[in-house]
């Protein structure tokens, strides 16, 4: 949760929707959303993906949602690979 709360802070204050694309198990989106932000995720694993939404309490994707946009875009489980 180090690098996490590291992440937040140099995003600075929350300012609208957040996007953490290949969100695993929801733990940067739900510390996003206790943060202020507005945040979402992407999971294309359907299992994960179910256990994400109930664990963050966020909306969790399947595919990059058309049309949406986005105050910020994280990719911190896909980097990390």
């Amino acid at each position: 949760d180090r690098i996490f709360r590291t992440v937040l802070a140099r995003l600075g204050p929350p300012t609208g929707l957040l996007l953490d694309v290949g969100c695993h198990v929801g733990r940067f989106v739900r510390l996003a959303a206790a943060g202020g932000w507005a945040a979402e995720g992407v999971e294309l694993n359907p299992t994960t993906a179910a256990f994400a939404a109930a664990h963050a309490g966020r909306p969790i994707h399947r595919e990059l949602p058309p049309g949406r946009r986005y105050a910020a875009v994280t990719l911190l489980d896909v980097l990390e690979h």
